[in-house]
């Protein structure tokens, strides 16, 4: 008996100091709400009101000292968020989780978003206002990590935190651009079903445009290769599965004219469908300045709202669901795998090499493959190490990304020409983005840089690399996207 009390009291002992320590960590850990922060670079006083949702509202002189202030309080809720979301597009996840994301970092790294991030932020203007505030946005989030506390997260991993730039903000974007993306899904898929039951087989599918659909009008002011599909479109579901964040998949919006309303004013509604998500997705804040306010909804490290409304207008966004990826059959040489056929002749394959740091194993060198048309889909999976080259072409990599200048267009935009001004530097990922005002103003937008195909092409299915005959005959000027501005039937 006597045992048995000094083996519970030990029990209880180490129940009591563990409790201790977890509400000492607890408290040292939790974000502040209260109290005043020293900003070096703030050049005026900026106060932050958090409401009884803990929403943060941001009340600065400027902009740029409202910017810095959303970036601390950003990651002070959200920090560990931004840390996933940035590593996706350059690889990073099996840093911080081991060899199980080792092929889902290929996989991404071999999409090219970290490429096209560096090169995006060698050719952008420093002064432009779109820069100047992602910076202020970033320096907040930076103070945070050399003066608050570390979330809990960096010290379960035995990572380290350090400093965003750019690139990461990019980086981001680009992940959302391929979540959007639906024919890395769709493509290898109906392929296969083509391949191995026949075409009439897609006909219940309705792949093709059927004139009886109902679709919202126009309105303007003045070759076989085995089970490869199947092989393709499972590995990609496995790769998104495991990613430790929610995806960006499904949406509904709708906006309606005075003249349908009962109060004689538009209303406005978005619903994103994102994957469910603890933290959500979404980050809500109120910034307010002299010349600025918007209420919105921002991504983990991504400054400007995609969804957001002030007294003057409000906008939301779906997916278009444009097919913006396209697979080809790349032709190797017989001689050399390292090369390809091409309208010309025979090329060589660009390598691109990377290193991928594995947490608790050595790292691991990693090199793919690279046609005219995007990166070799082997590069992601042994299992097709032995069957036809198949690239992925993504129009995100292939044209100048502007889609910041775009957030940050929409973001700032007084009326409707100043927010369709922004509208056409969006090129993937498609978006509808639906807008109304206060003045009575309604309309939608179909943005992404879209593209013509020969007739005789069906980019439902994997194409023919080597021919020329399934190539891009030019990209259509914005002005000829699917849009409805102040519709009569509305």
């Amino acid at each position: 008996m006597r045992t048995f009390k000094k083996t519970l009291l030990i029990i209880l002992g180490v129940i009591a100091v563990l409790a201790m320590i977890a509400t000492i960590v607890f408290y040292q850990l939790s974000p502040n709400y209260n109290g005043e922060k020293t900003l070096s670079k703030l050049t005026e006083e900026v106060k932050v009101y958090y409401d009884a949702y803990g929403i943060p509202h941001i009340y600065g002189e400027n902009e740029a000292d409202a910017f810095r202030a959303l970036g601390y309080v950003h990651a002070q809720d959200r920090l560990w968020q931004m840390e996933l979301l940035r590593r996706i597009g350059r690889g990073g996840l099996s840093e911080v989780f081991g060899a199980d994301l080792l092929e889902t970092d290929k996989f991404f790294l071999s999409l090219g978003i970290n490429e096209a991030s560096e090169n995006t932020v060698k050719n952008i203007v420093p002064t432009e206002p779109m820069v100047l505030l992602s910076q202020a946005y970033l320096d907040g989030i930076n103070q945070f990590i050399e003066q608050g506390p570390t979330p809990v997260e960096f010290y379960l991993t035995g990572i380290e935190k350090r400093p965003f730039t750019l690139k990461d903000v990019f980086n981001t974007v680009g992940y959302m651009a391929f979540s959007f993306a639906m024919a890395h899904k769709t493509d290898p898929l109906l392929t296969n079903i083509k391949n191995k039951l026949g075409p009439d087989y897609l006909v219940d599918l309705e792949i093709d445009v059927d004139s009886s659909t109902v679709w919202i009008k126009n309105h303007k002011q003045s070759f076989q290769v085995g089970g490869v599909h199947e092989v393709i479109t499972k590995k990609l579901s496995g790769i998104l599965k495991n990613l430790p964040l929610a995806q960006f998949e499904g949406s509904n919006s709708w906006v309606i004219a005075p003249e349908k309303t009962k109060n004689g004013k538009v209303i406005f509604a978005n619903d994103p469908h994102i994957g469910f998500a603890q933290p959500s997705v979404w980050y809500e804040a109120h910034l307010s300045t002299p010349d600025y306010e918007k209420y919105g909804y921002h991504l983990a490290g991504v400054p400007f709202p995609l969804l957001g409304h002030n007294r003057k207008l409000a906008y939301g966004l779906t997916m278009f669901e444009n097919d913006d990826i396209d697979f080809y059959y790349e032709e190797d040489s017989p001689l050399d795998r390292n090369s390809y056929k091409t309208t010309g002749g025979y090329v060589p394959y660009k390598l691109v090499h990377n290193t991928i740091r594995v947490k608790d194993e050595e790292a691991v060198a990693f090199t793919y493959k690279e046609s005219v048309h995007g990166p070799i889909v082997h590069g992601i999976t042994t299992e097709l190490s032995d069957d036809k080259s198949i690239a992925m072409s993504w129009a995100y990599t292939k044209v100048e990304n502007k889609v910041m200048d775009a957030l940050y267009g929409l973001s700032h935009a007084n009326n409707l020409s100043d927010f369709e001004k922004a509208l056409p530097d969006i090129h993937a990922p498609g978006l509808n983005i639906m807008y109304g005002d206060a003045i009575g103003n309604v309309a939608w937008f179909a943005t992404a840089k879209l593209y013509a195909m020969p007739d005789s092409t069906n980019t439902k299915f994997i194409l023919d690399g080597s021919s020329g005959k399934d190539e891009p005959l030019g990209y259509l000027d914005f002005s000829e996207n699917p849009m409805a501005i102040n519709p009569p039937w509305n």
